[in-house]
């Protein structure tokens, strides 16, 4: 088992929102079809994304910007796509 998570920092650094999920083995299962060691890139992607779409206001024409502290952004396999 595990869990996603995340937070909104605002510009002054403050906590503006957060989240946290678990992931109980059949979600884990789901997201590691192949039978790979470790799924931390599709996990963090998933993370950033879920995020995205749960804590951040959508005004118009505003930026966003995803950070993940690993490679995940440069793994052949992590696609990420946000629709809004």
């Amino acid at each position: 088992t595990g869990g996603l998570g995340g937070i909104v920092y605002g510009d002054a650094g403050d906590i503006l929102s957060y989240f946290s999920e678990p992931l109980d083995r059949c979600a884990i299962n789901s997201l590691n079809q192949d039978d790979m060691e470790t799924i931390i890139f599709e996990l963090e992607a998933l993370a950033a994304v879920l995020g995205a779409l749960r804590m951040i206001p959508r005004p118009s024409h505003s930026e966003v910007v995803l950070f993940c502290d690993n490679e995940a952004r440069f793994s052949d396999r992590s696609q990420v796509c946000l629709l809004g």
